[in-house]
């Protein structure tokens, strides 16, 4: 009886302290994840400072047939010290830049291994194919209210925008799974909310912030009132950054 007994309050110890156990280490794991968005968006300012207010793009077109994306960006891999990390690969971020939350191991298809997306919801709306866009960035004086607008989220491609942010259709479905696996269902650059059911986005005046899917993506929010997805509207024209 009294060996039962002992049993039974271990068994409740145990019911008490593994919930709380788990959620320390979840809040661990977003503390890093925040970190990592964090240093995204200081990287992102740090490039604007050097290329005359114009942020990152998050894709440019260097010549009729190459496109550079923001990881393949020179000057953002030095700023992210990208070459040093061993990222292996121009498409991948080093395991020390991704989220300690993201399940997804092994590269896409395409060779994309990164839990982060950068914003392309101003070029999406506007109906551009981004892939071709000859500049797909902004001057930080464009960007209206800097400190409620999305750059980066937590994400499994190099890009993220507003209709694939929907949770109803991506991540409700899928989860954690791979980029080919939402693409098969037709969902590209999905925001993924790994952080129950919250994902860590970045804002464009360099803070971040823990933020719920139904926060993120308002059903009914977009064109008429975009909220967090559209910084400014506008774009720089054709330059093409280093």
């Amino acid at each position: 009886m009294e060996l039962l007994v002992v049993i039974s309050i271990i068994a409740l110890l145990l019911a008490i302290l593994v919930p709380s156990l788990g959620k320390a280490r979840e809040l661990a794991r977003q503390a890093v994840c925040r970190s990592n968005i964090k240093n995204l968006c200081i990287a992102n300012n740090t490039y604007a400072s050097s290329f005359n207010g114009s942020l990152c793009p998050v894709s440019y077109k260097r010549d009729s047939s190459t496109v550079i994306r923001w990881m393949e960006n020179k000057a953002f891999r030095k700023y992210l010290q990208l070459d040093e990390l061993g990222s292996g690969g121009v498409f991948k971020l080093p395991k020390k830049l991704r989220c300690p939350s993201d399940k997804i191991t092994t590269a896409s298809s395409a060779g994309v291994l990164t839990s982060y997306g950068y914003n392309l919801t101003d070029w999406d709306k506007q109906e551009f194919d981004p892939i071709f866009n000859q500049y797909v960035g902004h001057k930080i004086e464009a960007i209206k209210q800097p400190a409620e607008k999305l750059a980066f989220v937590d994400g499994i491609d190099w890009w993220v925008a507003w209709r694939y942010a929907d949770y109803r259709e991506g991540w409700d479905i899928l989860g954690q799974a791979s980029i080919d696996e939402y693409a098969a269902i037709g969902i590209h650059g999905p925001t993924i909310y790994r952080h129950g059911e919250a994902a860590i986005v970045g804002f464009y005046d360099g803070h971040e912030e823990r933020e719920k899917k139904q926060d993120i993506y308002v059903i009914d929010e977009f064109p008429d009132t975009p909220g967090m997805w559209t910084a400014s509207g506008t774009y720089n024209g054709p330059i093409s950054p280093p």
